[in-house]
């Protein structure tokens, strides 16, 4: 939580609506199917709530090779 924080309020990171709105309904335990382009930080929409929640399980479904084996790292 203190990393999401620091991203967050340092300036680091400032998220779109889209992603807020989509992270919110992800901690509040809603399946989720974020469409949007290319590059306009899909990853930060799951990415918060796992980086919040440690010991929850995260499934994620990508069509795309290469997104499947960089986020795995």
């Amino acid at each position: 939580a203190c990393l999401i924080v620091s991203l967050l309020t340092d300036g680091c990171v400032i998220p779109c609506i889209f992603q807020l709105e989509a992270s919110l309904a992800m901690l509040d335990q809603h399946d989720c199917v974020i469409i949007a382009k290319t590059g306009s930080g899909k990853t930060l929409c799951l990415l918060i709530p796992i980086l919040l929640h440690t010991e929850t399980i995260s499934i994620t479904i990508s069509p795309l090779k290469h997104l499947q084996t960089t986020q795995v790292r």
